[in-house]
Parts: C-alpha cells; structure tokens; sequence
C-alpha cells in the first residue's frame, strides 16, 4: 500500500511506517544456518587436523601418487567448507560436494591400496572424518537424501574395513564402527533439521504477526482518513451550505461569507496535498488569535478568555484540531442556539491544564439533549468528539433543552468532570 493510499490524514506514525522502504526482516533461520555451517566448518578444520599424522603414516600403502591425491582430494574439500561456511557463500553447493567426493574415496579405497600391511589393524585415516561428511550432507541435502546418505557412508565403510586395505577388522569391530557413524550422523542430522524447522516456524510466526500488523496500520490509516475527510465535508461544505440557507440577517450573511472562504481555503489545501499539519510547535496563543478573527470576520459577539498560557505550545495537529473544534462549536451555536426574541450570548475560555489545553465553549441558547442528535448529523460526532480522538483529546458535551450549551474539549484527554 503506497503512501498516497494511505492519505495524508493517517496518524504520522503510521505514515513513517508505511512509507518506510521495504526491507527484507533479517530472519531466524538465516541465523540458524549460518550457525550451524560456521560449526561445521570449524570442526572439520579440526578433525582435518587430527587426521594427518594417521594420514601421513599411512600414505606408503598406496601405490603410484593415489595416496596424494586421496589426500588432496579430502584436505581441499575441507578446507573449501571452512571457507564456504565461513563466508555463507555456496556453502549447500561446496558441503554438498564433498560429501560426494569423500564417499568416492571411501569406495575407491580398497582399489588403491596396494600394501595392507602398512594398514594393518588400525582403521583407515578416512574413518576420522566420516562424521565431517555426514554433517556436510545434513546441510547440503533435503532430509531425506541426507538421511540416506547417512545410512549409506557408514555402511560402505563397514565393507571396506573389512578388507585387507580397510585393516581387515572382525565383523563385529567393522559392524560396531558402522552404527556408531550411523548413531553420530543420525543425530546431526535430527539437531540439524530440528533446528531449521523450528526456525522456519519462527519466521513464518513473524511474518504473519507483521501482515497482521501492517493491515491494521493500514486500517488504522484510512479510518484517520475517514474521519477527516468526514469532517472537512461537514465544516468546509455542508455547514456552509446549510449557514448560507438559512441566514436571514445581515450577522448571518457574514457568517457564511466567512464560512464559504474558509471553505474555499481549506479545500485548496486538500488540493495541494497540505491538509495534515506539520513544522514544530505551534503556540496556544496563536490558536487563540485565530480564534478571534474567525470570530471577527463572521461578525460575532462572542467573549475570549484566556487563563494562565504564558507561552504554552502544542503540537500542530493538536492545535488544528482544537481549532477547527471549537470553531465547529461556534458554528453550531451560532446555527441552532438562537430563537425569535433570545439574546445568545456566547463566551469561550483557553485554560492551561498542565502541559495540555482546555477550551471550553458556552453558550445561552435553547439548548438540546445530546443523546437525541441524530448519528447522520456529523456536527458533534465527527466535527468534535472524533476530531479530538483522533489526536489522543477528549470532548464532552453539556446541555438540555432551554439551558444553553456547554462544549468541553480536552487535551491530552482525561475523564469528565461532574
């Protein structure tokens, strides 16, 4: 979902995140892996180690240049693993040949030997890596191709141990070395897949826990949306379609002149893709003033009292939202407070509360019962009440028929009062 879907009415946090550039999570199981091959690596560097004194001894036994190249063969496919696992580079497609190539020198091994006696009892220098290649597989391989292969290995080298190369060893001493490696092989293999499998559920847990949470910032987005769309088509159109209707008096007629080039105003900004406040800090004052020269310009009557401000600031988008609420209050009053022969006398008072604000808008109008306006009458429900909601405030609305008016409006937002 692009930044322009989401409208530049969602809350800022939910713009940032969703205009965010996409970026690939860094996910458990590449960890996983990475660990496991890093592992694997150090400990065939290790076990390579440990072979080549028994390697060494027993390279008289073959003939020609076998013995080196055996040994060539096995000391590089080491070597490449480490490498491999040590940069995450290749490593399925290197762990995954050796496998193959310490299984062919298993097999080629009785082939080669050309002197047993050099052998003798002891085993061949291949036993001592056979575990580095099971795990090699375990990581290059699915399960079951490596699950295979486990089983495969050992018992190729149980035929060859039972050879004269091999060292010519009893069948239970071959049979015992070959379930041993099965034993050993199988295990790697189980933590192995354990862990990948473990890892991939995390990372699909992940994934969806972050759809799920990326659909609710978008939900979130276009109900902000919602809302300020409803509001700036009540106050910028409706309510001065409705003023305009209805003004039978000079008062009246400036009202909904005023109204109709604030109207012109604030659709132009919509226009213009600057409808959501923004810069620092916007000073209570400066709320106040324009307070009184929408008062002005609309030919009203109505007192501004301030309280102890000295210097307060606010957020854009809170100020803005006081405003526009209060001016609503104003409207509405101004439209349905009056009767034949009433003088309404209307007064609005700017409280510091804390590090937050209070305007409280009153009037001496016919009044009317809050819980009878209709919800299709977007005055107080999405003018006022969601207004401030939607940035963390607070309304509350007193009155009743033939008593007048009192509208509160609250941030940051706090209970009623009695």
């Amino acid at each position: 979902m692009s930044t322009e879907e989401v409208g530049v009415g969602a809350p800022a946090s939910v713009r940032a995140l969703l205009s965010a550039p996409e970026r690939r999570p860094v996910l458990s199981a590449t960890r996983i892996d990475a660990a496991l091959s890093r592992a694997a690596g150090a400990f065939g560097m290790l076990f390579g180690a440990q072979t080549v004194p028994v390697m060494l001894q027993q390279m008289p036994a073959f003939s020609w240049w076998w013995g080196w190249i055996l040994a060539g063969v096995i000391v590089a496919g080491i070597l490449a693993v480490a490498v491999a696992t040590l940069s995450m580079r290749s490593v399925g497609a290197v762990c995954g040949s050796f496998a193959v190539l310490y299984l062919i020198v298993v097999v080629a091994w009785p082939f080669v030997v050309s002197d047993p006696t050099v052998i003798g009892p002891d085993k061949p220098w291949v036993w001592y890596l056979i575990t580095v290649a099971t795990v090699s597989a375990a990581l290059a391989y699915p399960i079951r191709v490596a699950a295979v292969y486990t089983v495969a290995l050992p018992i190729s080298y149980l035929f060859v141990r039972l050879t004269p190369a091999g060292g010519a060893a009893p069948l239970g001493a071959a049979a015992l070395d070959a379930v041993y490696s099965i034993v050993l092989g199988s295990a790697a293999l189980v933590i192995v897949s354990l862990l990948r499998q473990t890892s991939s559920a995390v990372d699909a847990a992940q994934s969806a826990a972050l759809e799920r949470y990326a659909e609710v910032a978008r939900h979130d987005a276009r109900e902000a949306e919602r809302v300020q769309v409803d509001a700036l088509v009540h106050d910028s159109v409706l309510t001065t379609l409705l003023a305009a209707a209805s003004a039978t008096t000079p008062e009246q007629a400036r009202l909904s002149e005023a109204m109709a080039d604030a109207a012109l105003e604030r659709l132009q900004d919509v226009d213009d893709g600057d409808q959501a406040p923004s810069g620092g800090p916007v000073a209570v004052e400066l709320v106040v003033r324009r307070i009184r020269a929408g008062i002005a310009s609309a030919g009203g009557s109505t007192i501004v009292h301030t309280h102890g401000l000295g210097g307060q600031t606010l957020p854009p988008a809170v100020a803005e939202a006081l405003f526009s609420a209060a001016v609503q209050a104003l409207v509405n009053s101004a439209q349905h407070a009056g009767a034949p022969g009433l003088v309404v006398n209307r007064r609005i008072d700017v409280t510091r509360v804390g590090d937050g604000c209070s305007i409280v808008v009153a009037d001496t109008g016919v009044g009317f019962d809050p819980a009878a306006v209709p919800r299709e009458r977007m005055g107080l429900r999405v003018s006022i009440r969601e207004r401030m909601a939607g940035v963390g405030g607070s309304s509350v609305v007193r009155s009743r028929p033939g008593d007048g008016a009192v509208i509160e409006l609250h941030w940051p937002s706090r209970e009623p009062q009695p």
